[in-house]
């Protein structure tokens, strides 16, 4: 969860992927994974990226969904 989680993924191996407002709650392959960036939970960490509560709710629905598929 949030930007430092998206960052450590990059130093593993390289991904365009630095801003978590850009791709969160979008789903990527990443070795044979598959990663849900997502805003960090503390109201906080939230409001600093935009992210509200309403779309967090929506964000882990999503989430919620696309592991059921798998």
């Amino acid at each position: 969860m949030g930007v430092n989680a998206l960052k450590a993924t990059a130093v593993i191996d390289k991904h365009r992927y630095t801003r978590i407002k850009d791709v969160v709650a979008q789903p990527f392959s990443w070795y044979g994974r598959v990663l849900f960036p997502l805003c960090h939970t503390s109201q906080r960490a939230r409001m600093n990226k935009g992210c509200s509560e309403e779309d967090q709710r929506e964000h882990w629905r999503k989430l919620r969904q696309i592991f059921e598929r798998l």
